[in-house]
């Protein structure tokens, strides 16, 4: 079936399961597919210039837990802003469907699994919000694990690109809450429209995700994952 942008006319393609919207590459107007139909739901800024080594189309290797890893691709990327900075947040394909989210921070990157707040959860987070920068350090249990909140801010959406869970475009706010355990475990509360959501996970260093197909920037040499495994593994010997 041929798509179309109803806003430009220019052909989109939705190809994968689950993720039912796009922005559109030619004038980037966020569109959602609708079965057959397709409808413009928002419009996306053009992206600022970064140095993101990511880009879509590279592929990271995950950890899944009990020693299971699995590697995916990049297939979206939303940029946040707030008052003090903005960041990326790129969607990440697993082969099964399912997603992630893998957000860059100062050097490091997070990995994150999202899933709704329980009511009783999501009384707890807004109930934080409503204190504010007052309930730093507040204690919150979350599968099973206590962790403590370490920032509130309000952000809103710089722009999108590429396939996307949800409709976030340029100027779209939500406020969160970040988490921290004593473990160097990430959790993440995010009150949206349709209500609260937390992301769960792990800061992971760059060789970890052993990347493919990254970004290339002038004057920057991409560094060689496989030799770097094989020099890490040598080490233990």
């Amino acid at each position: 079936m041929d798509l179309h942008c109803p806003n430009c006319g220019a052909p989109v393609q939705f190809p994968y399961t689950g993720l039912s919207m796009q922005v559109c590459g030619s004038c980037r107007t966020l569109l959602r597919l609708d079965g057959a139909a397709i409808q413009a739901v928002g419009q996306c800024a053009t992206l600022p210039f970064d140095v993101s080594i990511f880009q879509i189309g590279t592929t990271l290797n995950i950890a899944l837990g009990n020693g299971r890893h699995v590697r995916g691709n990049l297939v979206g990327r939303v940029r946040w802003g707030w008052d003090q900075g903005s960041w990326n947040e790129w969607l990440l394909y697993l082969p099964d469907g399912t997603i992630r989210w893998i957000a860059e921070e100062s050097g490091m990157y997070m990995v994150m699994q999202g899933q709704r707040a329980r009511q009783a959860q999501d009384a707890a987070c807004r109930a934080m919000l409503e204190h504010g920068r007052s309930a730093l350090g507040h204690a919150f249990m979350f599968n099973d694990t206590t962790y403590y909140l370490s920032d509130i801010k309000t952000v809103r959406c710089v722009s999108s690109e590429g396939a996307l869970d949800e409709p976030v475009s340029t100027g779209y706010t939500i406020q969160s809450i970040d988490f921290r355990n004593a473990s160097g475990g990430s959790l993440t509360y995010q009150m949206e429209d349709d209500g609260g959501y937390f992301y769960e996970g792990y800061y992971a260093q760059l060789s970890e995700l052993d990347p493919k197909n990254l970004r290339g920037l002038d004057g920057w040499a991409k560094p060689d994952f496989t030799a770097l495994a094989d020099k890490k593994q040598a080490g233990r010997r």
